[in-house]
């Protein structure tokens, strides 16, 4: 039976092609990344592929994708208002001149 696994950072959309990736043990990295993401102090948490960047990770023989050890996650920048597609225009009706 698989594990579906879910991305720690906050509003990340769930995405079956992504690769799952532990925070590091190690204080100062660890602390880095919560810091990144904006996440609180915690290990159990993963971090989806999604938030490095493609030259972070190899590639091994097998097909396994590993991320390397030095990689770090692309900061996560909060708002404090939701971002919204939508655009409010004024509409003035045309003038029909004779």
């Amino acid at each position: 039976m698989s594990t579906i696994r879910k991305c720690a950072v906050k509003n990340c959309v769930y995405d079956e092609s992504v690769t799952y990736h532990r925070i590091p043990k190690d204080f100062a990295t660890r602390n880095d990344w919560l810091n990144l993401l904006c996440l609180p102090p915690t290990t159990s948490n993963r971090v989806c592929s999604k938030h490095f960047n493609p030259l972070d990770f190899v590639v091994k023989d097998d097909g396994h994708i590993w991320l390397k050890k030095n990689a770090y996650p692309f900061p996560v920048i909060i708002t404090s208002e939701p971002f919204e597609n939508e655009v409010e225009v004024e509409y003035t009706p045309l003038k029909y001149i004779d």
